[in-house]
Protein backbone atom coordinates (compact mmCIF):
# COMPACT_ATOMS: atom_id res chain seq x y z
CA UNK A 1 0.00 0.00 0.00
CA UNK A 2 3.07 2.62 0.66
CA UNK A 3 3.97 2.64 -3.37
CA UNK A 4 0.01 1.94 -4.76
CA UNK A 5 -1.83 5.39 -3.03
CA UNK A 6 -5.62 4.27 -2.14
CA UNK A 7 -8.34 6.51 -4.14
CA UNK A 8 -9.02 8.54 -0.81
CA UNK A 9 -5.28 9.51 -0.77
CA UNK A 10 -5.61 10.69 -4.62
CA UNK A 11 -8.92 12.71 -3.05
CA UNK A 12 -9.03 16.19 -3.80
CA UNK A 13 -9.79 18.04 -1.21
CA UNK A 14 -11.69 21.29 -1.94
CA UNK A 15 -14.08 23.96 -0.06
CA UNK A 16 -18.11 23.54 -0.65
CA UNK A 17 -17.75 26.69 -3.04
CA UNK A 18 -15.14 25.33 -4.58
CA UNK A 19 -16.81 21.60 -5.02
CA UNK A 20 -19.76 23.48 -6.37
CA UNK A 21 -17.53 25.09 -9.18
CA UNK A 22 -16.07 22.20 -10.03
CA UNK A 23 -19.37 20.58 -10.47
CA UNK A 24 -21.10 23.32 -12.34
CA UNK A 25 -18.41 23.34 -14.53
CA UNK A 26 -18.06 19.38 -15.19
CA UNK A 27 -22.03 19.73 -15.87
CA UNK A 28 -22.59 22.48 -17.53
CA UNK A 29 -24.46 20.53 -20.55
CA UNK A 30 -26.66 18.80 -18.34
CA UNK A 31 -27.54 21.61 -16.39
CA UNK A 32 -27.95 24.35 -19.09
CA UNK A 33 -25.32 26.19 -17.34
CA UNK A 34 -22.82 28.24 -19.53
CA UNK A 35 -19.20 26.52 -19.79
CA UNK A 36 -17.26 29.56 -18.56
CA UNK A 37 -19.29 30.72 -15.60
CA UNK A 38 -17.64 31.71 -12.86
CA UNK A 39 -18.87 31.38 -8.60
CA UNK A 40 -19.20 34.41 -7.46
CA UNK A 41 -18.87 34.45 -3.28
CA UNK A 42 -19.56 38.18 -2.58
CA UNK A 43 -21.64 40.20 -4.98
CA UNK A 44 -21.29 43.66 -3.28
CA UNK A 45 -18.93 44.47 -6.23
CA UNK A 46 -21.36 43.67 -9.09
CA UNK A 47 -24.20 46.01 -7.08
CA UNK A 48 -22.17 48.71 -6.90
CA UNK A 49 -20.58 48.51 -10.39
CA UNK A 50 -24.82 47.81 -11.75
CA UNK A 51 -25.62 51.37 -9.49
CA UNK A 52 -22.76 53.40 -11.08
CA UNK A 53 -23.78 52.22 -14.31
CA UNK A 54 -27.32 53.03 -13.71
CA UNK A 55 -26.50 56.52 -12.36
CA UNK A 56 -24.41 57.54 -14.88
CA UNK A 57 -26.77 56.27 -18.32
CA UNK A 58 -30.12 57.59 -16.23
CA UNK A 59 -29.54 60.38 -14.15
CA UNK A 60 -26.59 62.42 -15.92
CA UNK A 61 -29.31 63.67 -18.68
CA UNK A 62 -31.70 64.74 -16.10
CA UNK A 63 -31.80 68.30 -15.64
CA UNK A 64 -34.66 70.59 -14.11
CA UNK A 65 -37.17 69.73 -11.92
CA UNK A 66 -36.62 65.64 -12.85
CA UNK A 67 -32.81 66.30 -11.73
CA UNK A 68 -34.27 68.10 -8.15
CA UNK A 69 -36.63 65.19 -7.79
CA UNK A 70 -34.25 62.10 -8.13
CA UNK A 71 -31.55 64.14 -6.21
CA UNK A 72 -34.33 64.27 -3.20
CA UNK A 73 -34.68 61.00 -3.60
CA UNK A 74 -31.36 59.76 -4.33
CA UNK A 75 -28.39 62.00 -2.69
CA UNK A 76 -25.70 60.07 -4.41
CA UNK A 77 -24.45 56.80 -5.34
CA UNK A 78 -24.46 55.14 -1.98
CA UNK A 79 -27.87 56.35 -1.57
CA UNK A 80 -28.99 54.66 -4.60
CA UNK A 81 -26.99 51.32 -3.53
CA UNK A 82 -28.01 52.10 -0.25
CA UNK A 83 -32.01 51.34 -1.30
CA UNK A 84 -31.62 49.06 -3.74
CA UNK A 85 -29.83 46.44 -1.87
CA UNK A 86 -33.33 44.97 -0.39
CA UNK A 87 -35.05 45.11 -3.73
CA UNK A 88 -32.73 42.11 -4.67
CA UNK A 89 -32.87 39.75 -2.29
CA UNK A 90 -34.39 36.43 -3.03
CA UNK A 91 -38.42 35.54 -2.11
CA UNK A 92 -38.72 33.87 0.93
CA UNK A 93 -39.49 30.43 0.37
CA UNK A 94 -43.26 29.73 0.02
CA UNK A 95 -42.77 27.12 3.56
CA UNK A 96 -41.66 30.16 5.05
CA UNK A 97 -43.89 32.98 3.83
CA UNK A 98 -46.91 30.98 5.23
CA UNK A 99 -45.78 29.52 8.22
CA UNK A 100 -47.24 32.57 10.24
CA UNK A 101 -50.59 31.71 8.18
CA UNK A 102 -50.55 28.36 9.25
CA UNK A 103 -49.32 28.77 12.79
CA UNK A 104 -52.87 31.42 12.93
CA UNK A 105 -55.26 28.81 11.07
CA UNK A 106 -53.81 25.76 13.62
CA UNK A 107 -54.50 27.68 16.45
CA UNK A 108 -58.16 28.85 15.16
CA UNK A 109 -59.11 25.45 13.90
CA UNK A 110 -56.67 22.85 14.67
CA UNK A 111 -56.76 19.18 13.62
CA UNK A 112 -60.66 18.72 14.41
CA UNK A 113 -62.23 15.69 15.40
CA UNK A 114 -61.92 14.36 12.03
CA UNK A 115 -57.85 13.34 12.05
CA UNK A 116 -58.96 11.99 15.41
CA UNK A 117 -62.07 10.22 14.42
CA UNK A 118 -60.15 8.49 11.34
CA UNK A 119 -57.31 6.79 13.69
CA UNK A 120 -59.34 6.58 17.19
CA UNK A 121 -58.52 2.80 17.84
CA UNK A 122 -54.79 4.38 16.89
CA UNK A 123 -55.23 6.61 19.85
CA UNK A 124 -57.19 4.74 22.33
CA UNK A 125 -56.96 1.56 21.88
CA UNK A 126 -59.53 -1.18 20.06
CA UNK A 127 -61.60 -1.60 23.53
CA UNK A 128 -62.23 2.04 23.88
CA UNK A 129 -62.60 3.05 20.29
CA UNK A 130 -65.76 0.15 20.40
CA UNK A 131 -67.53 2.34 23.04
CA UNK A 132 -66.53 5.81 22.22
CA UNK A 133 -66.17 8.46 19.42
CA UNK A 134 -64.72 11.98 19.38
CA UNK A 135 -67.39 14.36 18.53
CA UNK A 136 -66.28 18.36 19.06
CA UNK A 137 -63.44 19.34 20.04
CA UNK A 138 -63.09 22.55 21.87
CA UNK A 139 -60.60 25.37 21.80
CA UNK A 140 -58.94 26.73 24.82
CA UNK A 141 -58.40 30.11 25.57
CA UNK A 142 -55.39 32.65 26.40
CA UNK A 143 -53.38 29.24 25.96
CA UNK A 144 -55.48 26.78 27.89
CA UNK A 145 -55.59 23.57 26.59
CA UNK A 146 -59.07 22.95 25.10
CA UNK A 147 -61.56 19.72 26.12
CA UNK A 148 -62.97 16.82 24.02
CA UNK A 149 -66.54 16.09 23.97
CA UNK A 150 -66.81 11.99 24.05
CA UNK A 151 -70.51 10.39 22.79
CA UNK A 152 -69.86 6.87 24.95
CA UNK A 153 -72.75 3.82 24.91
CA UNK A 154 -74.36 3.91 28.00
CA UNK A 155 -72.98 1.12 30.26
CA UNK A 156 -69.37 2.29 29.53
CA UNK A 157 -69.44 5.82 30.78
CA UNK A 158 -68.20 4.67 33.83
CA UNK A 159 -65.00 2.96 32.14
CA UNK A 160 -64.03 5.42 30.13
CA UNK A 161 -64.36 7.91 32.98
CA UNK A 162 -62.20 6.02 34.55
CA UNK A 163 -59.87 6.05 32.53
CA UNK A 164 -59.63 10.04 31.42
CA UNK A 165 -56.22 10.71 32.40
CA UNK A 166 -54.92 7.83 30.37
CA UNK A 167 -57.20 9.12 27.38
CA UNK A 168 -56.06 12.71 27.83
CA UNK A 169 -52.38 11.92 27.60
CA UNK A 170 -52.74 9.60 24.33
CA UNK A 171 -55.15 12.30 22.72
CA UNK A 172 -52.02 14.70 23.10
CA UNK A 173 -49.23 12.38 21.89
CA UNK A 174 -51.81 13.06 18.48
CA UNK A 175 -52.68 16.76 18.63
CA UNK A 176 -49.92 17.86 20.64
CA UNK A 177 -49.01 18.50 24.34
CA UNK A 178 -51.28 20.27 26.30
CA UNK A 179 -54.21 20.33 23.28
CA UNK A 180 -56.94 19.08 25.83
CA UNK A 181 -56.96 19.10 29.60
CA UNK A 182 -60.20 17.56 29.96
CA UNK A 183 -63.10 15.49 29.12
CA UNK A 184 -66.74 15.75 27.74
CA UNK A 185 -68.48 12.58 27.93
CA UNK A 186 -72.01 12.26 26.52
CA UNK A 187 -74.31 9.14 26.55
CA UNK A 188 -75.38 8.04 23.92
CA UNK A 189 -75.27 5.43 20.99
CA UNK A 190 -72.41 5.98 18.51
CA UNK A 191 -72.06 4.41 14.89
CA UNK A 192 -70.57 1.12 13.82
CA UNK A 193 -67.16 1.84 13.64
CA UNK A 194 -67.28 -0.03 9.71
CA UNK A 195 -69.14 2.33 8.63
CA UNK A 196 -67.83 5.45 10.21
CA UNK A 197 -64.19 4.08 8.16
CA UNK A 198 -66.23 3.92 4.98
CA UNK A 199 -67.47 7.42 5.20
CA UNK A 200 -64.59 8.64 5.67
CA UNK A 201 -63.12 6.77 2.87
CA UNK A 202 -65.58 6.85 -0.23
CA UNK A 203 -63.68 6.36 -3.57
CA UNK A 204 -64.09 9.39 -5.35
CA UNK A 205 -66.41 9.42 -8.52
CA UNK A 206 -64.97 8.25 -11.95
CA UNK A 207 -65.62 10.82 -14.79
CA UNK A 208 -67.90 10.08 -17.33
CA UNK A 209 -66.34 8.89 -20.76
CA UNK A 210 -65.90 11.84 -23.46
CA UNK A 211 -67.93 10.12 -25.91
CA UNK A 212 -71.38 9.72 -23.53
CA UNK A 213 -70.40 13.55 -22.07
CA UNK A 214 -69.94 14.60 -25.90
CA UNK A 215 -73.72 13.63 -26.22
CA UNK A 216 -75.11 14.85 -24.14
CA UNK A 217 -73.36 18.35 -24.42
CA UNK A 218 -74.94 18.33 -27.94
CA UNK A 219 -78.89 17.15 -26.32
CA UNK A 220 -78.78 20.21 -24.62
CA UNK A 221 -77.21 22.61 -26.64
CA UNK A 222 -80.47 24.15 -27.02
CA UNK A 223 -80.86 25.66 -23.62
CA UNK A 224 -81.78 28.76 -23.72
CA UNK A 225 -79.71 30.30 -20.69
CA UNK A 226 -75.96 28.87 -19.55
CA UNK A 227 -76.79 28.25 -16.05
CA UNK A 228 -80.07 26.08 -17.60
CA UNK A 229 -77.57 24.49 -19.65
CA UNK A 230 -75.19 23.74 -16.51
CA UNK A 231 -77.43 22.15 -14.60
CA UNK A 232 -78.67 19.86 -17.01
CA UNK A 233 -75.50 18.31 -17.82
CA UNK A 234 -75.23 18.00 -14.24
CA UNK A 235 -78.11 16.36 -13.88
CA UNK A 236 -77.69 14.13 -16.59
CA UNK A 237 -74.00 13.00 -15.80
CA UNK A 238 -75.35 12.03 -12.41
CA UNK A 239 -78.32 10.15 -14.02
CA UNK A 240 -75.73 8.35 -16.57
CA UNK A 241 -73.73 7.54 -13.85
CA UNK A 242 -75.80 6.64 -11.45
CA UNK A 243 -77.39 3.89 -14.42
CA UNK A 244 -74.00 2.35 -15.17
CA UNK A 245 -73.23 2.25 -11.59
CA UNK A 246 -69.99 4.41 -11.95
CA UNK A 247 -71.07 7.27 -9.41
CA UNK A 248 -73.90 8.07 -7.06
CA UNK A 249 -76.57 10.12 -8.25
CA UNK A 250 -76.50 13.84 -6.89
Amino acid sequence: SAFFPSPFQEAAILTIDAWCQQMLNEHAFDTGNPFDETLVADEDALLDEACRDYWRQQCYPLGGSALARTLDYWKDVDTLKKRTRPLIRPAPRAAKSLAPLIRKLDAQFGQGTGALDSRWPEIVGEQLARVSEPVKLVKGRAGQGGALELRVVGPAAAFVQHQSAEIIGRVNLFLGEGAIERLRISQGPIKPRKARVQASRRPPERPLDAARDEALAQSVEAAPADGLKKALMRLGRAALKSGDGSGPAR
